[in-house]
Formats: C-alpha cells, structure tokens, sequence
C-alpha cells in the first residue's frame, strides 16, 4: 500500500516540477553553451535561440516519462523502507505477543482501522481473501509499472479463494440437521444385507454422517464449513462408482443394493451444495469444490471419473481455473492430462448443444488438444497405454475433437460449393490457383522468400493464362474473393455452434491471410514501370472487391458474413503501408483508395456492417497512415481530410440513433464504439478534432453532450493549458494563445446562401440592410433541398451562422488594432445579431442558439476568447430571467457530463458563477431548489482564488484524461 501509494503520489506531483525546473535548467544551459559557440552577437538571432528551444522540448518530453519513472521508482523503495522504520515497534510488539500466545491490540490502530473503507478495513475473524485481493493488488502492480506477471508467460491459473462469509450459519446448520435422521435410518435399513460392507457407496454415506455428528459439536466458522465441505466431497469421489454394480459391472451381483446407494450418495451430495447455496455466494462454492478437484492428482481424478461426470455436467466448479490447468498441462505433454482432457470432451461431446458449451468453457483446453494433434498423437493409442483397467470410452460420439477435426477438414476452397455446382472455367482455375498458392505460401522455405512467391504465382498465372489482359486478372480477382467468401460462410453454417468463436475466427484466417499475401505480393513486384503498373493492380482490386461486396450483400443481406471483407480489407492495408521502399512512395494513394472504397460501402447504404466499418475506421494501422504523419505537407493534409469525412460519415450513421434518449442494446454498443474511437483520436491526434472540430459537431444531435464535449475538448499537442480552475480570466485573457487565430477548414457558402451573406454583410459593416434581422428566424427554420437531419430548425445554419459572425468579430476587432474586451465586443452589429435572436427565437430555437456558442468555447485561442465574452455579456445584458436560466442550462448540462471538459466552457462557467459583477446568485433560478444551489455552490466554493491560490484543493482538469476524479469541481455536480 506505502508503495502504490508513494508511486501516484510522486507521479502526479514530479511531472509539474520537473517542468518548471528541469525545463528551464536545459533551456539556460543550452542557451549559455550556445551564446559561447557563437560570439558574434549578430549571428545569435532570435530564431537560432528558437531552434534551441525547438530542440530542448523534443528532448524534453521524449526522456520526461523515463525520468519520471525513475524517480517513481526511487520514492517506492524509500517509502517501503521508511514504513518498514516506523512501524518497527509494532513488529517487535507483534512477535512478542506471538511468543506469549495473546492476542496483539494497538489501540491507535483499532481507531485507525475504523477510518478505513469497509473494504480495507480489518476485524478480530483475521483478513478475508476479497480483502487479501484488495492488498495483493496493490502489491503485484505500481502505477506507471508493469505487473509483476507478465502476460507473455501464457495462461495463468488464478488462485482459488477460500470463502469466509457464511450467511446465518444457524440456519445452515438446522438445515444438515434435517439430513442426519434419513441418513441414519437409511444405514440401519442396509446394515444387514449380506455384502453391503463390500460396497464404497455404504462406507461414504456413513463417513458423511460422521463428519456432519462432528460439525455440530464443533465452533461453527468458515473454517470448519471449508472443511466440513472437503471431506463430505472426498467421500463422495471416492464412493461414487455406479458403473460397477450395473448389469456389466464386476460387482453385479449386488446390482440392486449398489445402485440404490450410489443414488442415494449423489442425492446427498448434491443436495449438501444446494444447502451451501443457498448459504453462501455460488461463485464461492465452485470456487471451492475447484480447488478440492485441483488439488486431486490426475490419476485418481481418472479413477473417479463418474464422480467427476457429476461435478461437471451440472457446472459445479470454476471452468476458467479448470480450462487454464488443463492447457498448461498439455502444452507441457502431460500424457495423463491429455487423456484426462480427452475423456472430458468426450464426456460433453454427446449432445451439440452441450458441446458447444464446453467449447465457450473450455476454450484454451481445446486449442492445446487441436495442437497436440498436429503432432501426430493418436488419442485412442495413448488410453489404452496409460489406463488398460479402466472402463472403456464408446468412441461413437458425435462432437469429439478428432471428429470436429475431421468435420473441418471437409471444409476447403471449393468452386462447386461457391457457384452452386455449376462453375465457369475461371473459377476452376482459380480453386486449383488457389489450393496451390495456400498450400506453397506457408512452407518454411518461403517463410523469407517473397520474391520466390511472386515468380510461383506468377508462373501459375501465365500458364492459365490470367495475365493475358485486365479483364481476365479481374475475372481472377472476382473468382478468388466468391471462392474466399464462400468457404467463410460455410464455416460460419458448419463450426458455429460447435467451435470456440475465437478458434473459428483463426480458422478463417487461413485462407484470407493467405489470399491477402497473393494479392500484396502481386502489387509490390508487379511490372518493371513503377507507380502504373503496381497502382494498376491495386485499384483493379479495390474495384473487384466493392462489386463483389455489393452483390454479396444484396443477395445476402438478412444472413451478410462480415468477416472476410473485415480481414481482407484491415490485412491488405497493413501490409501496403509498411515501409517497404517499393511502396512507401505510393502510401497516399493507397490511402486514397482505401478511403474511397470505405465510402463506396459506407454503413448509410449497407447498415448491418456498421460494427466492422467503425472498427476499421478505428484499426491502430488505419489512424497511424492516416494521421501521424501531421498536416503540414500536401500529403499530410489530403489524408487528414480523407480520414475527416469518414469519421463524419460515421457520425452521420450513427445520428439518429443515438438521438432518441432510449436507446437498444445494439445501439449502445454502437454508441460506445464512437465514443472510444473519438476517445483514441483524442488522445494520440487531437489536432484532427481541433480542426474540423464543426464539421463533427454539425452531424451530432444537440442532446448529446458526451460526444460533443470529447470533440470540444482537443487542443493542439504543442500546447499547454492553464488551469482554469486557479487562474481567473484576467489572467488568461493576456496569454498570447488567447489573441491567436485556430485553424479552421469550413466554407460558409455551403451553409448560408450567397444572397443572404451579401446582405449580412452589408449590415455588419455599415448596419445597413437592417431587414436581415427581422427575416434571420425565419432563415434559422429555412432548409436546403439536400438537408439529411430532421427538426424544426436547421442547426447547420444555426451553426455555421454563430462561426461565420464569431470569425468577422474577431477580424473586425483586429483590423482596428484592438483586444477582445468587454467594451469592444458591446453594442456592435455582431452582438446585434446574437441579442435579436436570443430575444426573438423561442424557446428550442434559443436552446439550439447558445448550443451553437458553447460550441465555440473550446482551448485557448482569439474564437474561444470572443465567445467566451459574448457568453458573459448576453447573460447579462439580456435582461429576460427566461433567457438567462436556459443560457445557465446549456452551460451546466455540458458540465454535469463526465469528462473530458472543453476548458473554454469551464472558463467560462466559472466567471460567470464566480464574478459578482453578473450577480448569478440573485436570480431566482438559481434558489428555486435547494439540490440545485448546493450543487452550484460546490463548484463556487472550490474556485475561489484566495491569494493566487484555491481555497480548496482540486484535481488536475487536463481534458486528455478519461477517468473521472471525484474531486474535481466539475464531477462534484454529479458526486456531492
């Protein structure tokens, strides 16, 4: 716990020193060294000494994580030396209480202990294992640190709990009570029938009467139930053998009275653990019967394996535990586990709908099985070798793994399957392609050898004569996509419900991966002309593959497999987009391509692939080619504006789902996707969001606020924002950020018409054509003839109405060599236009007006500044409380949402609630109840500045960051 705790301590704290001190100490040792290269004072210029500074923050912040960890490191083993100081007394008072058998008592502990939450705290019981997790989680991971287990290591067996809540342990005991008179007569009816002494089944229930006689003269713990449940499980495995005295068992001559009693036993031990659940969590009772099988060697758990059968068909015990010992078994050629595993597929192999439970329980365990097989292990072989006493296992099961395996082999490239037995000569000459190529690609001897591939292919290929023109390589290309789809949809029909979903989706990779490699290979090595032909054959793929997908989908729709165009599509890009220098000089018209074709399939016209498009969009390979490279070249720029308009098309798709406030369960999930991509673009490329942040806010409906403020909320990565939570605005209001201009990509004649921007113009600069008022609300409700949104305004126009009049303010206000104050935003034919709608729209129109300022309000710049004003003067200058209290409302609704928080909008949130000069407490919207002032009042107090510094103190508000900190001002209007 010192460690954890040391660790985030010093974590959260080092960055902000080092910035303020390690920073500038490189700056002024660079500058120093440079003034003494350089003694000519007319080549230190100002731009040299930028460089410099250029050159100190890359080193800067790509050492600041290293050093920080360092440090992070450091403070943990101190802490846990200096703990190991303080609290060397009590050690030393611990051991001689131990030494002396009596309890230890600290009474400033026992009072410490009480401060604790419920689930660190201690009690006189000892610690219980949720409360050892709790610790142990903090002692198996530091913040910024790898656990101590690494993933790499394979499957890993989770310790099994002991439980320790026994709920009304009385009652529990009433209820055993009830089983010791049945027991006892049932033994006395049977004690005199000749050879029932020979029977195991007599000797267990006997043994459980025993144990339970002694459980209710014993302190009734978790203890002792642990126990009690231990033995009353050992004697049921080690007695349960019905086979044995059925009509061909060895014991059959006691047939009757040996089944009677292994039923019996069974129905004891069964309805002990209905007992237990009923008296304990069900998790905590598979938990332990696991850890009783677990501890049992393989041998005996073969010899009990009509026990076993028991256990497992009514799923008694913890198959992840289970699933993760029996694969690392096998994995380590454990010949006893692998026929243990074996029967046990067996065992559930009976039924289809049983097995393929077991495939979603047992996952690891049957890809381990499917692998050993490879190796040429025959399954039957190693039985008869390892037990030839046992009973024998029927092998006409009807989902075994060695007949799952011969099942799947049936399931190949097949042209007469794809082309329902009627093929053309193209696609038979594709599936003996095909076979082929998949046959060759994974040889070893070509595991390097790409250029030995490409002239196979390429020899395949010029005898079947499919290079002999383009349209003949398209025919090929159509051909090898239906053969590919085709085998995916039969796996799909065929190994659904009877394969693991994550081995299915391996087994589909097979011959797409392979398919993947023809086609990239044929592009990197096609022609000796460069760019045309290598372009030519990529573009007579991307083409092949959107016809093909269309008819697919449009004969296909209700029953559409997704999963090879996911796989062709996310596969072919990564492998063009490597930096091979054959095609790194193409990668943006690779780009261009793949944009298109995601557009051509767009989910708008093909919904039900609307999960795999987004997951596309949002692949690491797709974001990296698309992004990283920035926007300052043609190149950068043309991909940011490519992969803009996709997101947008997203958006677009996803708007009228998510504008209802009830939404399916599809269509959360759906919703959750969008918001985790915008998460990730957010935090690894803010600037796209920065940039076009208005052609994203334009496609979300107005209610969701989430969305809009993830998007509001990016700002640029080579700046630093200051904490608006101990800043006032008169401080911010002189940085040089809040007088420069953002960048911007929007073309206003797309939402207003030519004829009424003349006219606005017009009235902006000499306040003439004052009809413009009075006709705006009626524009507002005014839509094109291509509007895709509906509603009884055009938000677009609203929007891009707000932008275009927020962008000539600022430029009018700069033209006249001034600042954005108060004064100079006042009583302008800008701020005309905004108080004429605010008083003339009503209500929902209002709503959608101060929505479209708050969009505004985003990090530091001249627009955000601007608006951030323009806020402050409508709420007080409006003069209507109506129209102040929905102003207030707008504010708040994006506040009271989790975070990222645009920092605009806390700007100016907190001014406007914090200055007294717009006497926000004296309206009577505020004190209309009593749930809502405290809420504002909490916000007030944790933003007052007493001498340069809070009077409380806050979290960091970093708008990167997605977790969601209680005490943070803004969380307090959900929390408090």
């Amino acid at each position: 716990m010192a460690r954890a705790t040391a660790s985030c301590m010093m974590h959260i704290t080092t960055k902000e020193s080092l910035n303020n001190g390690l920073l500038n100490s490189m700056k002024n040792k660079c500058n120093a060294v440079v003034s003494n290269c350089v003694p000519q004072p007319e080549l230190r210029t100002p731009e040299l000494f930028k460089q410099v500074e250029v050159m100190v923050r890359e080193v800067y912040e790509s050492n600041i994580d290293t050093i920080t960890n360092f440090v992070v490191k450091i403070t943990s083993e101190r802490a846990i030396t200096d703990i190991d100081k303080r609290l060397e007394a009590d050690y030393q008072a611990r051991a001689v209480a131990k030494n002396e058998n009596r309890p230890y008592v600290n009474a400033y502990g026992l009072e410490l202990q009480e401060r604790l939450p419920e689930v660190l705290r201690l009690d006189d019981n000892g610690i219980s294992n949720d409360k050892v997790t709790q610790y142990m989680a903090q002692f198996d991971r530091a913040y910024q640190f790898k656990p101590l287990l690494a993933e790499s290591e394979g499957p890993r067996v989770e310790p099994v709990a002991i439980p320790q809540v026994i709920v009304e342990v009385d009652k529990l005991v009433r209820d055993l009570g009830l089983y010791i008179k049945p027991i006892t007569q049932l033994l006395a009816s049977q004690v005199n029938i000749p050879g029932v002494t020979t029977i195991k089944a007599y000797h267990s229930i006997a043994a459980i009467k025993e144990i339970f006689s002694v459980f209710f003269n014993t302190p009734k713990t978790a203890d002792t139930v642990v126990a009690m449940t231990t033995q009353v499980s050992d004697c049921f495995m080690q007695g349960y053998d019905p086979d044995s005295y059925g009509p061909l068992g060895v014991n059959r001559n006691l047939s009757g009275t040996g089944s009677q009693l292994n039923t019996r036993l069974k129905e004891i031990f069964l309805g002990y653990f209905s007992k237990l659940y009923n008296h304990m969590k069900p998790h905590d009772v598979h938990q332990l019967l696991t850890k009783i099988v677990m501890e049992r060697s393989v041998s005996v758990r073969l010899k009990e394996w009509q026990s076993m059968d028991v256990i497992f068909k009514r799923c008694m015990i913890d198959s992840k535990s289970h699933d993760a010992m029996m694969a690392n078994a096998i994995n380590d050629g454990n010949v006893q586990e692998i026929t243990y595993a074996q029967k046990l597929s067996k065992m559930f192999g009976t039924d289809s709908r049983v097995f393929a439970q077991y495939t979603s329980l047992y996952p690891l365990t049957i890809t381990a099985l499917k692998k050993y097989m490879t190796k040429g292990m025959v399954f039957g072989e190693m039985t008869k070798a390892v037990e030839p006493a046992t009973t024998p296992i029927p092998d006409n099961f009807a989902f075994s793994v060695e007949q799952l395996s011969a099942k799947e082999k049936t399931l190949i490239i097949n042209a007469k399957a794809a082309y329902n037995d009627n093929p053309s000569q193209m696609a038979l000459k594709t599936e003996v392609i095909f076979r082929e190529w998949l046959r060759i690609c994974n040889l070893t001897e070509y595991h390097d050898d790409t250029q030995g591939l490409y002239q196979k292919i390429v020899q395949m290929l010029m005898y079947e004569g499919i290079l002999i023109s383009d349209d003949t390589l398209s025919d090929f290309f159509i051909c090898l996509l239906d053969l590919s789809v085709d085998l995916s949809k039969r796996l799909e029909e065929n190994l659904e419900k009877i394969m693991d979903p994550v081995v299915l989706r391996i087994r589909h990779h097979r011959h797409i991966d392979g398919l993947v490699k023809l086609v990239t290979i044929l592009i990197r090595y096609s022609g000796t002309n460069g760019a045309a032909s290598k372009l030519k054959v990529f573009m007579t793929f991307c083409a092949t593959l959107t016809r093909v997908f269309v008819a697919d989908y449009n004969a296909n729709e209700k029953k559409f497999c997704t999963i090879p165009y996911h796989r062709i599509l996310t596969m072919l890009f990564s492998q063009l987009m490597t930096n091979e220098p054959t095609l790194e000089r193409y990668h943006t018209t690779i780009c261009e391509a793949f944009a298109q074709l995601l557009f051509s399939i767009q989910p708008k016209l093909y919904p039900r692939i609307c999960f795999v498009w987004i997951e596309m969009l949002g692949h690491k390979n797709v974001l990296h080619a698309f992004l990283a490279y920035g926007n300052e070249s043609p190149d950068g720029m043309k991909r940011w504006s490519m992969y803009a308009q996709l997101l947008q098309v997203a958006l677009k798709f996803v708007h009228p789902f998510i504008r209802n406030i009830t939404m399916k369960n599809s269509t959360q999930h759906l919703f959750s996707g969008m918001v985790k991509l915008l998460l990730v673009i957010l935090h690894d490329f803010p600037d796209l969001l920065c940039e076009y942040h208005f052609k994203f806010v334009d496609v979300i409906p107005t209610n969701c606020t989430q969305i809009k403020n993830i998007v509001l909320s990016a700002y640029p990565q080579a700046q630093i924002l200051p904490d608006p939570f101990v800043t006032s605005l008169e401080q911010i209001e002189v940085l040089p950020d809040m007088h420069t201009d953002p960048k911007q990509f929007l073309k206003f004649e797309q939402y207003l018409p030519a004829g009424f921007l003349k006219q606005l113009d017009e009235f902006l600069e000499n306040r003439s054509s004052i009809e413009v008022l009075s006709e705006l609300p009626s524009m507002c409700k005014t839509f094109p003839p291509n509007h895709e949104f509906p509603g009884r305004y055009n938000t677009q126009f609203i929007n891009a109405l707000v932008v275009y009049l927020g962008k000539r303010a600022v430029e009018s206000i700069k033209e006249k060599k001034l600042t954005i104050t108060t004064q100079t935003i006042a009583h302008t034919s800008y701020m005309d236009v905004f108080q004429h709608l605010a008083l003339s729209l009503d209500s929902e129109g209002r709503y959608l007006l101060f929505s479209a300022l708050a969009n505004n309000l985003r990090y530091p710049n001249s627009q955000t500044h601007y608006f951030c004003k323009a806020i402050l003067f409508l709420f007080k200058e409006v003069g209507q409380q109506a129209v102040q209290e929905q102003l207030t409302r707008t504010l708040f609704e994006r506040i009271i949402c989790l975070r990222p928080h645009p920092w605009g909008l806390l700007v100016t949130f907190i001014e406007l609630i914090r200055n007294t000069e717009y006497r926000f407490w004296e309206y009577d919207f505020v004190n209309c109840a009593p749930e809502l002032k405290r809420l504002l009042r909490c916000v007030s107090n944790s933003t007052q500045i007493k001498g340069g510094s809070i009077s409380v103190d806050v979290g960091s508000t970093t708008p990167s960051s997605n977790s969601v900190d209680k005490n943070s001002p803004a969380e307090g209007l959900v929390y408090n």
